[in-house]
């Protein structure tokens, strides 16, 4: 089984968040403007670290709070106009979903993930997808939930930064860096430069 990461991976949200970040700030006067930096560097992290990072003068309750409507803002701007799917993504998934079960894992929500499969008409092409957000557990605990439901003991997750690395190594998987994301100086056994590089590369995994 292959499970894809999401943010820097499959595709780049960040101006989409940026969008929606202003937005929320221009709403609401106790939230200051969020730089497209910040929300860069916030791709991969989950909702309390990036509510921490975003709105550090806030309370743990209005950031969450905020956050949430950040999300929101997020959610109606991809079904509106999407977001930029990175080179290769669905002609290669498409390909690998003819020998592999085809999983994505994000820290965001379900709703996130069928977003996005349907923007990039992917339908019937996953097998399955877990959000992490709501449910109280990490990228570890969903990696390893996955593969079991799948009864798949050994899988590939491709993600971009070092901690889909650490969540992988802990679920006892192999990890595959996109080295064209977030993290290019992450060093890695195995990297992509390109998505449609995985089609080969898996073949020569041990």
């Amino acid at each position: 089984m292959i499970i894809f990461d999401m943010d820097g991976t499959l595709w780049d949200t960040v101006d989409v968040s940026y969008e929606a970040a202003k937005h929320v700030a221009d709403k609401y006067d106790e939230v200051k403007d969020i730089s497209r930096e910040t929300i860069q560097k916030g791709m991969g992290s989950s909702r309390v670290e990036n509510g921490f990072n975003f709105m550090p003068y806030l309370e743990p309750d209005k950031r969450d709070f905020y956050m949430g409507k950040i999300n929101e803002e997020v959610m109606k701007l991809i079904e509106e106009k999407g977001a930029r799917i990175y080179d290769g993504v669905v002609d290669t998934i498409k390909e690998l979903s003819k020998e592999y079960k085809l999983g994505i894992i994000t820290n965001n929500n379900d709703k996130y993930v069928e977003l996005f499969i349907k923007f990039a008409g992917l339908d019937g092409y996953i097998t399955d997808y877990l959000g992490t957000s709501g449910r109280d557990i990490s990228k570890t605990d969903a990696i390893r939930i996955m593969c079991e439901r799948n009864n798949e003991p050994h899988s590939y997750y491709v993600g971009d930064i070092n901690k889909d690395k650490l969540a992988t190594s802990a679920a006892g998987q192999t990890f595959i860096h996109a080295r064209y994301g977030f993290s290019p100086d992450l060093v890695c056994d195995y990297h992509i430069d390109n998505f449609s590089e995985l089609k080969d590369l898996i073949k020569k995994i041990p």
